[in-house]
């Protein structure tokens, strides 16, 4: 970039770069063609459009199955096949962190939204919490029985939850790694977020109520809890459009979800 006394001393010239440091086939290099200085002889190669993107992101050494902004937009992670997290700068591109720790493919990620720590979820059933500004792995959660899918920090950051191929979803202190809630959902859950109290989560099959009681991990071990749905939601089956936990309208098979 020009100083600001050299752009007052010579601003031909920066215009001139302007042009010259265009695409081929921008709208300044098309309506200004005719002031391009003619005494250049050896001009920059300039490709025929702007570019889209701002960094490419290179390191991983297999698939990339999924990437999250930290809430402060400062970092962000990439999940992969390759069994790690990578944690990048946004702003430059650097890679600051390789979390390593997962024996499968990992999957979602998911920032706190104090943006200190990130959640990492995996095909080897477990989710891994890590300090967002280092490579510690702070707690490993443990119980699901299939691979994890979704995953979310509450608003205050002090809990998590976790949505498994194996129906269910589990709430987690996310500070000791304690199971408090095991909820029975009956199928593979696509999308999982908290309320803005934390009283409730977003999915994509209805909103379910978060009891207020905490359940011990050592109970987590005994029956799983049926989900109570504020609202309309979609029965587990797909066969029925409930409310109030009742089932109210019947889903014809061309018209029920597929995924």
């Amino acid at each position: 970039m020009y100083h600001r006394g050299a752009i007052e001393s010579y601003p031909l010239q920066t215009y001139a770069s302007a042009l010259l440091f265009s695409p081929s086939r921008s709208l300044i290099r098309q309506l200004f063609a005719r002031e391009e200085p003619k005494g250049i002889v050896i001009r920059p190669a300039m490709s025929g459009g702007w570019r889209a993107y701002l960094q490419t992101l290179e390191g991983h050494s297999d698939m990339v199955l999924s990437v999250a902004f930290s809430h402060d937009s400062a970092q962000l992670a990439s999940a992969s096949y390759d069994k790690t997290v990578k944690i990048w700068d946004a702003s430059s591109g650097a890679c600051r962190h390789t979390l390593e720790g997962h024996s499968s493919a990992v999957r979602p990620v998911a920032f706190s939204h104090d943006s200190a720590q990130l959640a990492s979820a995996s095909d080897d059933s477990t989710v891994k919490i890590w300090d967002a500004s280092s490579d510690a792995c702070l707690q490993t959660l443990k119980g699901h029985s299939g691979t994890v899918t979704p995953v979310a920090f509450s608003q205050d950051s002090a809990q998590l939850a976790s949505a498994s191929e194996d129906s269910t979803v589990k709430i987690w202190d996310a500070s000791s790694g304690a199971c408090l809630k095991t909820l029975d959902i009956g199928k593979r859950l696509n999308d999982l977020s908290f309320g803005p109290t934390g009283s409730c989560l977003f999915t994509n099959i209805g909103t379910i109520v978060i009891q207020t009681s905490e359940v011990s991990s050592t109970n987590d071990k005994e029956e799983l809890e049926r989900p109570l749905y504020q609202g309309a939601n979609l029965s587990g089956d797909g066969i029925w459009i409930k409310h109030a936990d009742k089932n109210m309208l019947w889903v014809p098979s061309e018209y029920r979800p597929s995924c």
